[in-house]
Formats: C-alpha cells, sequence, structure tokens
C-alpha cells in the first residue's frame, strides 16, 4: 500500500457515505426501513465510480453496515448530521479496510 492510500480511502469513503446520505433525503425524509440489495448495488457502484477498487468498496459497505449499524437511510442522515460522529465513523471504517 502506498503512502497514499489511507487518505485515498477516507476520501472515498467519505464521499460515498456522503452521496448515500444525501441520496436519502427525499420530500418524505429518509427512511427507517433497512437499506435494500440496491443501496448495497448503488454504494459499490458509486465507489467503484471514484477508481476505488470493488473490494475496498464492498469492506467499506460492510464495515459502515454490519460493523458500525448504519443499516438504514435514517441512521446513515443521523451520521452525517453530527460531524464528529461522521468521522469517526469514517475513519474506522477505512482502518478496517486499509489492507483490502
Amino acid at each position: 500500500m502506498t503512502p497514499r492510500a489511507p487518505r485515498r480511502i477516507l476520501a472515498t469513503a467519505t464521499a460515498i457515505l456522503a452521496a448515500t446520505a444525501l441520496a436519502a433525503c427525499g420530500s418524505s425524509g429518509p427512511s427507517t426501513s433497512p437499506l435494500t440489495a440496491q443501496d448495497h448495488t448503488d454504494f459499490v457502484g458509486g465507489c467503484t465510480h471514484t477508481g476505488a477498487k470493488a473490494a475496498l468498496c464492498e469492506c467499506l459497505y460492510t464495515q459502515l453496515t454490519v460493523k458500525q449499524g448504519y443499516t438504514s437511510d435514517a441512521k446513515l442522515t443521523t451520521l452525517t448530521s453530527d460531524t464528529t460522529k461522521y468521522h469517526a465513523a469514517i475513519l474506522r471504517a477505512a482502518v478496517a479496510c486499509k489492507a483490502t
């Protein structure tokens, strides 16, 4: 892994999570329903579109949803509204995925 890799992982994770949270903000507000297979596909697709490898994108999704519990649009929206919590979640996911 190059010295820039951790920063690239953080940047990718931040961009993806922000996009996911923004997409959750519809006119009726974020859903409390569990994230769907389509949400997963959209996350990984958006992540790989930034140039990240699919394995890294899968790892970030797993870290944020399964390991950290951000399993609905509402939870993601709540996460992004608290800057400290948001940065900590992204950092934990990036560190866990750094070998990917």
